[in-house]
């Protein structure tokens, strides 16, 4: 079965073979779960992600409990993405967090 991830959408997919690559390569795995944010802009719809993120926990704590999770967020930390990273530790309350940075300058 074919399942795309499209813009605009928060989803939970179970990985059960070692992932490499660039994201666009993993477009086939099949989502375990897909909510529909309703916009690729997070500031527009800011309650609206946050109430995903919590949608996406309670679904996921059943059935997928027992497994290691690894939550991947939009990579901006300051502002609103620092505020939204905070508010989804709230959510999920990991046990770990780990912030990879590249080792390559930004790019205006």
């Amino acid at each position: 079965m074919l399942s795309i991830h499209f813009p605009g959408c928060l989803s939970c997919t179970k990985v059960s073979d070692p992932i490499f690559g660039p994201n666009f390569t993993h477009l086939s795995l099949e989502k375990d779960l897909v909510l529909f944010l309703g916009s690729v802009d997070v500031s527009s719809s800011k309650d609206r992600y946050l109430k995903c993120l919590s949608e996406l926990n309670q679904k996921c704590c059943g059935e997928l409990q027992k497994f290691p999770w690894i939550i991947n967020t939009m990579g901006f930390n300051t502002g609103l993405g620092a505020d939204l990273m905070k508010k989804s530790t709230d959510i999920f309350k990991p046990t770990t967090i780990v912030e990879i940075e590249s080792r390559l300058d930004k790019q205006s």
